[in-house]
């Protein structure tokens, strides 16, 4: 294949494009209206140039291009026949040169693969379900071992579409909802179906709770990049103590025990005082924890 140059052409058109240059070159001086060369009347403003829209060529007219090329026609004629400008005609010969005599074109823009679709996401929230304390890294790093690659951002992402959030965890012991546990409440609450009364009002319920006054929250405010200070007594006040029997429409009696916890005699000072309340009541059941 023989492709034949035209350096002659080109040196022309470049001559012609730097005389027009020279033509509408000023030198301006001090002042604004001191313009060297011209008098104050002949002085014109400068017309700054405004580049254009880029126009859009097909691929037919730069194969025209490329063939015209390829038959010993110039760069400007060949521009010129296929409707194409001088300086995309010299573009298209230099990238056809270096692309070892072939066009290729070049992919422009279009939708980018969507990383986040519904295998992934489910993935994510079976990781999360699996263990809630799991970490960004964590999950990267076992989706990778499933072949699928996410960045810990891309994950975050994914998190705030499961509407999956971070927040401070809820402590509960692993023995509470174990099968066992689950096996003795159920049988507990169909025996209690069996005996408990028909007016479910004669069920009275009663618990007692420990608690500090000087409780404060786990979490708190502050500006960006300081830290979020609680002020708090150095000495930690003692515990309050809070017996309460209810049933389903109010609360029957209560008690605070304001220093110390709940023993025997104090529960007994309650259960007494409880039953001078409910002396009017017949057909009562206490229901209450005898650990």
């Amino acid at each position: 294949m023989n492709i034949m140059s035209s350096e002659s052409d080109e040196v022309s058109v470049n001559r012609r494009r730097s005389s027009t240059r020279r033509q509408h070159r000023f030198r301006i001086g001090s002042s604004s209206n001191d313009v060297t060369g011209a008098s104050e009347d002949e002085a014109q403003p400068v017309r700054l140039r405004v580049r254009g829209k880029y126009m859009k060529y097909s691929s037919d007219q730069k194969n025209m291009f490329i063939r015209l090329y390829e038959e010993g026609q110039s760069i400007k004629d060949a521009a010129s026949l296929a409707g194409l400008t001088w300086g995309t005609g010299k573009f298209l010969v230099m990238k056809y040169k270096r692309n070892g005599s072939e066009l290729t074109e070049q992919g422009r823009g279009g939708p980018r693969g969507k990383k986040l679709n519904q295998n992934v996401l489910d993935a994510i929230e079976s990781l999360v379900e699996e263990n809630p304390g799991i970490t960004l890294k964590e999950m990267k790093s076992i989706l990778a071992s499933r072949n699928i690659i996410l960045s810990k951002s891309t994950i975050d992402n994914g998190l705030r579409l499961l509407k999956i959030t971070l927040k401070i965890a809820s402590k509960e012991v692993d023995r509470m909802n174990s099968p066992e546990s689950i096996r003795r409440r159920r049988e507990y609450a169909l025996r209690f179906n069996e005996w408990a009364p028909t007016e479910r009002g004669n069920l009275v319920f009663i618990d007692e709770s420990g608690f500090n006054l000087h409780l404060r929250r786990t979490q708190a405010r502050s500006r960006k990049n300081s830290r979020a200070v609680v002020t708090v007594p150095t000495i930690r006040g003692r515990n309050t103590t809070l017996i309460m029997a209810m049933n389903n429409q109010a609360v029957i009696h209560f008690k605070v025990i304001p220093i110390g916890n709940c023993n025997a005699i104090r529960f007994n000072e309650f259960l007494t005082e409880l039953s001078s309340k409910l002396q009017h009541h017949r057909d009562t059941y206490l229901v209450m924890d005898l650990k």
